[in-house]
């Protein structure tokens, strides 16, 4: 392959590993981003159940105090308000441990495209070094192959011969 041609056949490497490391790049920050609502709502659901975790505790307590002055009406509302802060309370945990798993996921996910996104960057910066390397060894070619021709030149005009 001629000094001329190596450059752009790097080129044309660096383009495709440039669009690669771009859309793997892409794609983890998108994956970020889904990350970073995820977490949101896991806090979501996690202040919701600690709220009706107070709440129930507070109306378990009130029960405990107040069994002896207050009448079977009140006593029944309170069961039942505990009854449905309970329900509530385990829904929501439900719908927090969905979240959790969802986070889980995609971190685990986000971790792999992180992974190729950096080796696919490790991999371009490799292929510049060498564009790098291969286009210093061009032009020093370039220069041994110039400084050739100059000598030729000099001795054909000064009618030796090189060699034997």
């Amino acid at each position: 392959m001629s000094a001329d041609r190596m450059p752009a056949e790097f080129a044309k490497v660096q383009k495709v590993l440039d669009l690669r490391t771009a859309r793997a790049k892409r794609q983890y920050l998108e994956k970020r981003a889904q990350y970073d609502e995820l977490v949101v709502a896991a806090d979501k659901f996690q202040k919701e159940v600690n709220d009706l975790t107070d709440q129930y505790n507070e109306l378990v307590k009130q029960l405990t105090v107040k069994t002896g002055s207050l009448c079977v009406a009140t006593l029944t509302d309170i069961s039942d308000r505990r009854y449905w802060l309970n329900f509530d309370r385990e829904l929501k945990q439900y719908y927090l441990d969905i979240a959790e798993a969802d986070v889980d996921d995609a971190a685990e996910e986000m971790a792999v495209l992180k992974a190729s996104w950096l080796k696919l960057d490790a991999r371009e910066q490799v292929v510049e070094k060498m564009r790098s390397d291969v286009a210093k060894k061009a032009a020093t070619l370039d220069e041994i192959k110039a400084e050739l021709e100059l000598s030729d030149t000099v001795i054909s005009t000064s009618g030796l011969s090189r060699g034997c």
